[in-house]
């Protein structure tokens, strides 16, 4: 009893530092798109998105693909898309497994969030050279997700959407 009093602060330590293990990659081009959707899909967790953005060639094809892949595997999403993509929006909200709502104008922005599996991922999308930093922490996540249900709960609701 004496020993274990003696090293369970350090184990203790160690369990803690382990748990709140961190991991960031940065990707860039196409690539930034491609692995974190194939990312959400490997994960097979719901996948919420503050600011679903329109679609640029070639990145279409990329997204087309993977919300084949993510009906066939039954990845449910819950989507707030950027006002300016409202077209794209309302084609999402017609596909089984997605759930989408709109936030305001005002708060247009190129950046997309994902939200998966104890990941946040930032994806800056543009036509040209986009950008994702995806992280993996528990504490991050878990604090992006309360954003996210904050958002969710004061977006357009897409019927509200279609009346005005």
């Amino acid at each position: 009893e004496e020993i274990f009093l003696k090293i369970f602060p350090h184990l203790e330590s160690m369990y803690t530092e382990a748990k709140w293990k961190q991991e960031i990659t940065f990707y860039r081009g196409s690539q930034a798109i491609k692995l974190l959707l194939d990312n959400v899909l490997d994960r097979k967790a719901v996948n919420r998105v503050i600011g679903a953005q329109v679609l640029y060639p070639p990145y279409d094809e990329i997204i087309r693909r993977y919300h084949q892949k993510r009906i066939k595997n039954k990845i449910h999403e819950n989507l707030i898309f950027d006002p300016k993509a409202k077209e794209r929006g309302i084609e999402v909200s017609k596909m089984p497994y997605a759930e989408v709502r709109f936030f305001p104008i005002e708060y247009s922005s190129p950046l997309s969030v994902n939200i998966y599996d104890g990941k946040v991922a930032l994806l800056v999308y543009a036509k040209k050279d986009p950008v994702s930093v995806m992280i993996k922490d528990e504490r991050i996540y878990t604090g992006f997700l309360k954003y996210f249900e904050v958002i969710w709960n004061s977006s357009i609701k897409i019927d509200d959407l279609m009346k005005s």
